[in-house]
Protein backbone atom coordinates (compact mmCIF):
# COMPACT_ATOMS: atom_id res chain seq x y z
CA UNK A 1 0.00 0.00 0.00
CA UNK A 2 1.50 2.98 -1.11
CA UNK A 3 1.09 6.81 0.33
CA UNK A 4 1.12 10.48 -0.02
CA UNK A 5 4.84 11.41 0.91
CA UNK A 6 2.89 14.74 2.07
CA UNK A 7 -0.36 13.78 4.01
CA UNK A 8 -0.25 10.44 4.48
CA UNK A 9 -3.68 9.62 2.67
CA UNK A 10 -3.20 5.86 1.35
CA UNK A 11 -2.69 6.32 -2.79
CA UNK A 12 -4.83 3.76 -4.54
CA UNK A 13 -2.59 1.13 -6.75
CA UNK A 14 -3.01 0.99 -10.14
CA UNK A 15 -4.91 -1.97 -12.04
CA UNK A 16 -3.25 -4.64 -14.27
CA UNK A 17 -2.36 -3.79 -17.71
CA UNK A 18 -5.56 -5.60 -19.46
CA UNK A 19 -8.03 -4.61 -16.99
CA UNK A 20 -10.70 -1.82 -17.76
CA UNK A 21 -14.02 -1.24 -16.70
CA UNK A 22 -16.34 1.78 -17.76
CA UNK A 23 -19.24 3.59 -16.33
CA UNK A 24 -20.53 2.83 -12.73
CA UNK A 25 -18.20 -0.50 -13.04
CA UNK A 26 -15.28 2.68 -13.40
CA UNK A 27 -16.33 4.40 -10.40
CA UNK A 28 -17.27 1.35 -8.05
CA UNK A 29 -13.90 0.65 -8.49
CA UNK A 30 -12.18 4.17 -8.07
CA UNK A 31 -13.91 4.56 -4.86
CA UNK A 32 -13.40 1.36 -3.88
CA UNK A 33 -9.40 1.47 -4.36
CA UNK A 34 -9.35 5.72 -2.81
CA UNK A 35 -10.95 3.64 0.36
CA UNK A 36 -7.87 1.17 0.85
CA UNK A 37 -8.02 -1.37 2.68
CA UNK A 38 -10.24 0.40 5.45
CA UNK A 39 -12.70 -0.03 2.81
CA UNK A 40 -15.98 1.48 2.11
CA UNK A 41 -19.49 1.16 3.66
CA UNK A 42 -22.12 0.00 0.83
CA UNK A 43 -23.94 3.43 1.72
CA UNK A 44 -21.37 5.24 1.31
CA UNK A 45 -20.37 3.48 -1.90
CA UNK A 46 -23.68 4.65 -3.57
CA UNK A 47 -23.55 7.71 -2.25
CA UNK A 48 -20.66 8.28 -4.09
CA UNK A 49 -21.63 6.69 -7.48
CA UNK A 50 -25.00 8.09 -7.49
CA UNK A 51 -24.62 11.26 -5.52
CA UNK A 52 -24.63 13.34 -8.91
CA UNK A 53 -27.61 11.14 -10.41
CA UNK A 54 -30.64 13.93 -10.93
CA UNK A 55 -33.03 10.64 -10.34
CA UNK A 56 -31.23 10.21 -6.93
CA UNK A 57 -30.02 6.38 -8.69
CA UNK A 58 -31.31 3.35 -9.15
CA UNK A 59 -34.37 2.17 -6.05
CA UNK A 60 -32.72 -0.84 -5.43
CA UNK A 61 -29.09 0.26 -5.25
CA UNK A 62 -27.79 -1.90 -3.15
CA UNK A 63 -28.63 -4.76 -5.02
CA UNK A 64 -27.05 -3.01 -8.41
CA UNK A 65 -23.67 -2.53 -6.83
CA UNK A 66 -23.47 -6.10 -5.77
CA UNK A 67 -24.60 -7.30 -9.04
CA UNK A 68 -21.91 -5.04 -10.56
CA UNK A 69 -19.38 -6.18 -8.29
CA UNK A 70 -20.39 -9.90 -9.08
CA UNK A 71 -19.54 -9.06 -12.67
CA UNK A 72 -16.57 -7.16 -11.49
CA UNK A 73 -15.01 -9.83 -9.75
CA UNK A 74 -15.63 -12.41 -13.19
CA UNK A 75 -13.35 -10.02 -15.43
CA UNK A 76 -10.65 -9.63 -12.25
CA UNK A 77 -10.41 -13.51 -11.36
CA UNK A 78 -7.57 -13.98 -14.17
CA UNK A 79 -5.71 -11.22 -12.32
CA UNK A 80 -6.06 -12.58 -9.12
CA UNK A 81 -8.36 -9.69 -7.75
CA UNK A 82 -11.74 -9.41 -6.55
CA UNK A 83 -13.74 -6.68 -4.58
CA UNK A 84 -15.08 -8.38 -1.40
CA UNK A 85 -17.35 -6.90 1.16
CA UNK A 86 -15.87 -7.71 4.76
CA UNK A 87 -17.99 -7.32 7.69
CA UNK A 88 -16.75 -4.63 10.60
CA UNK A 89 -17.96 -4.94 13.92
CA UNK A 90 -21.10 -6.49 15.40
CA UNK A 91 -23.39 -4.38 13.74
CA UNK A 92 -22.65 -6.42 10.58
CA UNK A 93 -21.62 -3.32 8.36
CA UNK A 94 -20.26 -4.22 5.54
CA UNK A 95 -17.08 -2.44 3.12
CA UNK A 96 -16.17 -3.07 0.26
CA UNK A 97 -12.14 -3.60 -0.53
CA UNK A 98 -10.02 -4.95 -3.21
CA UNK A 99 -8.11 -7.66 -2.31
CA UNK A 100 -5.96 -10.33 -3.65
CA UNK A 101 -7.51 -13.74 -4.01
CA UNK A 102 -6.35 -16.27 -1.75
Amino acid sequence: MKCCPTCGQTLPEKLPLGLHFRGIKKRIVDVVQRAGQTGIPTDALFDRIYGDDPNGGPETGFKIIAVHVCLMNKKMKPFGLKISSKTVGRGGVGSYVISKLT
